[in-house]
């Protein structure tokens, strides 16, 4: 193969370019939060949430599956391993904190969207140092427009409200959560065009 960057693309960053797997998780963060900000008073039923975490997290494993039906199985390495056990902890306690902060202290941005905007650059970065690949801008994208709309109030723009969110952490939320899925589509997306350029998919 003249070009070898494509398989090293995919090689290294087998399980971040399978982006069908964020679309359940993001449209679950989107629905509860939704959901959340429709209710009139404490929450007390949690039926809903729970029943949506659970069909998402079958719908998660249904997508899985058609990962390693379709596309096979890359094994990481131990260090590779570790590492993403790290960033999933890492990341899992930075979102808890702002969380905390946002509801506790409620500051004048949004700590929770400051997070996401922050996890969703350094998965991009992550990809582009590997592979030298600098092609998915709608990463940084994203994260650009959810760090506007996290600092939004600052400026005294307060464009939860008339969308009818409850509250800012609310809205990022559900904001999040649809960028999410965008992204996991458009990475599942380059992925396929990866194959694609490697041979192991044609137009057929």
């Amino acid at each position: 193969m003249d070009n070898p960057q494509p398989v090293r693309t995919i090689t290294t960053n087998f399980s971040g370019l399978q982006g069908l797997k964020q679309v359940p998780l993001g449209l679950m963060l989107s629905v509860i939060s939704l959901w959340a900000s429709a209710q009139t008073g404490p929450a007390k039923d949690i039926i809903f949430p729970v029943g949506c975490a659970i069909l998402f997290f079958y719908i998660y494993q249904v997508v899985n599956n058609f990962y390693k039906r379709a596309f096979g199985t890359v094994i990481p390495t131990f260090k590779q391993r570790l590492l993403e056990a790290a960033r999933v902890l890492v990341g899992a306690a930075a979102a808890l904190t702002a969380f905390y902060v946002d509801v506790a202290i409620m500051p004048s941005i949004s700590m929770v969207g400051l997070v996401f905007g922050v996890a969703i650059l350094a998965e991009y970065f992550r990809i582009s140092r590997k592979t030298n690949n600098n092609e998915m801008k709608y990463y940084p994208a994203a994260a650009l427009f959810i760090f506007v709309l996290s600092s939004a109030p600052i400026l005294g723009f307060n464009w939860w409200d008339p969308m009818g969110f409850k509250a800012l952490i609310l809205g990022i939320c559900t904001v999040a959560g649809i960028a999410f899925t965008i992204i996991g589509m458009l990475t599942h997306i380059s992925l396929e065009n990866l194959l694609f350029l490697t041979g192991e998919m044609t137009n057929e």
